[in-house]
């Protein structure tokens, strides 16, 4: 009866261990039929659960996965506090390519302002890695605070990591977000005289991102200028496509893009012959120096491109000469002093090849209105240089 007696706690530790063995079983199978019906319920688990390497794999999984879902940012957000630099890096740019793949309204998104904000302190990570991952995942977010701006400028001169491909991609994101700020921008110029080649020719690509500015400063164009003469072939290379993707607004740099047609490198002389096609009819004056190209060049594909270049800039002046000039010319006589006075601008930035309208714009030095003498003038000075009468 005492045996009996004994027996039964033991009995109820039975009953309890098979009560856990039989809650463990039933949760396996619910976790395999949840990850059965769901894949990506096992790889958030070990991104929050699993070891350094499991965690590492599970974000770059999730990443590789480009699913539109809530819980992934989540993850991603949790992941940016990893002890392992390259878990948090993934994770930064996790968050910008599903923000990207949202396609997020701006100006403003609760959504990417609180991303933002949580990024933007992941600036003071100590892995270099993780924060400058996370500098471009605030780039690709339209940030544009002070904040960012001060780290990627910090990083340009090399201070937080001797690394000349960190030091690139920073010229390209400040030009890309801070083009308009005037510190960003002696950073980027100032980065064309670095005695790293490499750092030189990210700041010649990065100057090139004016092209979208309306107005674009004169030091880009001179500080571009200089990067035609640069010792190295690859800078001279990026300079002169950057000047040729601002077009118009680069016409002073004709002279010495044409002096780049002599370079005995072929990469930027072919560059140069490019550059000169897309000044239109600003480089009138490369024309016979492109045409004798065409024929002793021995590169098969600068003697190409110098024939294209030839027809462009030809339709350019024809169109010019046929169309456009004739109906400038014809507005220096307009009633409306604005449409005189646009008139003559837009003829003084056309410069010498606007010699015909020489007469006309002389006549207007007398004109009845001040702004379209003071047009007039500026004007004829850009045409013909030289001595110009006061209006």
């Amino acid at each position: 009866m005492r045996e009996r007696f004994l027996d039964v706690p033991r009995l109820k530790v039975w009953h309890l261990l098979g009560l856990v063995a039989a809650t463990a079983a039933f949760l396996a199978v619910f976790r395999f039929r949840g990850e059965a019906r769901d894949p990506l319920v096992r790889v958030l688990r070990e991104a929050r659960y699993g070891d350094s390497q499991a965690r590492g794999r599970a974000i770059q999984d999730l990443r590789l996965a480009r699913l539109d879902r809530s819980d992934l940012l989540a993850t991603f957000l949790t992941s940016l506090d990893d002890p392992d630099p390259e878990v948090r890096r993934r994770a930064a740019l996790g968050l910008e390519e599903s923000l990207q793949r949202r396609k997020w309204k701006l100006p403003v998104d609760p959504l990417v302002e609180q991303v933002k904000q949580r990024i933007t302190k992941q600036l003071s990570d100590p892995d270099p890695k993780a924060s400058f991952q996370s500098a471009h995942t605030l780039v690709a977010l339209g940030d544009n605070s002070q904040t960012l701006r001060d780290y990627l400028i910090e990083r340009v001169p090399g201070i937080r990591e001797a690394n000349e491909h960190a030091r690139s991609e920073a010229l390209g994101m400040l030009a890309a977000r801070f083009r308009s700020d005037e510190t960003a921008r002696t950073v980027i110029l100032a980065a064309m005289r670095d005695p790293d080649s490499e750092v030189r020719v990210a700041a010649a690509w990065s100057l090139g991102i004016w092209q979208l500015e309306k107005a674009i400063p004169d030091s880009v164009i001179e500080t571009l200028i200089m990067g035609l003469g640069d010792e190295a072939p690859r800078v001279r290379a990026a300079s002169v496509q950057s000047l040729s993707s601002l077009r118009s607004q680069a016409r002073s740099a004709v002279p010495a893009t044409v002096r780049l047609l002599d370079d005995h490198e072929a990469h930027p002389r072919y560059n140069a012959v490019a550059a000169l096609g897309n000044f239109g009819v600003y480089a009138e004056p490369a024309l016979e120096t492109l045409r004798a190209l065409i024929d002793r060049d021995p590169e098969p594909s600068i003697r190409d491109q110098a024939e294209r270049s030839v027809k462009s800039i030809e339709a350019a002046l024809q169109t010019f000469r046929g169309i456009t000039l004739p109906d400038l010319m014809s507005e220096l006589s307009e009633d409306s002093a604005a449409r005189r006075t646009g008139a003559a601008e837009q003829l003084g930035d056309y410069g010498p090849i606007a010699e015909p309208a020489v007469s006309l714009l002389r006549g207007l030095l007398s004109d009845p209105d001040a702004k379209v003498r003071a047009a007039s003038v500026a004007a004829l000075r850009r045409i013909e240089p030289g001595d110009v009468p006061k209006p």
